[in-house]
């Protein structure tokens, strides 16, 4: 009987066993699906932001460097060359005018030897002081306008180049 009783309990726990067996591994085997679907998507969120970011980061450099090349290489170039154009013409039209007018002045006083007259051709006489002083304020005015459209171009508020 002893041997009839131990051979009942060896097959009961063997029953026991594999149905213990049974029931873990299926369980192991759901909660790995789950944790594997759960890290899997977090991974894949986490890797999909820092591809977006890195793409955003390279992208904002990649576009500041070739607009500042550009206008670099384009726009100041132009810009100080029609600017240069424009001011000799300008310093032209004013040389002409101030030397036309100067012409008159000494011919229509030239004669006098008045007071006015010689006050008159002492300014005269300063006038290519005056033009070299306004010639310095327009060049500086140049500069000052060159370095804010430079400031403009080369250190832009970036609200265009936000990425969605």
């Amino acid at each position: 009987m002893p041997s009839l009783l131990e051979k009942i309990i060896k097959k009961e726990i063997y029953s026991i066993e594999t149905t213990i067996t049974r029931s873990l591994s299926q369980n192991i085997d759901k909660s790995i699906n789950q944790i594997e679907k759960l890290v899997s998507s977090k991974l894949e969120a986490t890797v999909a932001r820092q591809i977006q970011v890195q793409f955003q980061t390279i992208g904002k450099q990649a576009l500041q460097e070739a607009l500042r090349t550009s206008v670099e290489a384009t726009l100041v170039p132009a810009f100080e060359k029609s600017y240069k154009a424009m001011f000799e013409k300008i310093d032209g039209t004013f040389q002409n005018g101030i030397l036309n007018h100067t012409t008159a002045i000494q011919q229509q006083y030239g004669s006098t030897h008045s007071r006015l007259a010689i006050t008159l051709r002492e300014t005269i006489k300063s006038t290519p002081f005056i033009i070299q002083k306004n010639s310095i304020h327009v060049s500086l005015a140049k500069l000052k306008v060159t370095k804010k459209i430079t400031q403009i171009f080369f250190y832009p508020k970036p609200m265009f180049l936000h990425w969605s």
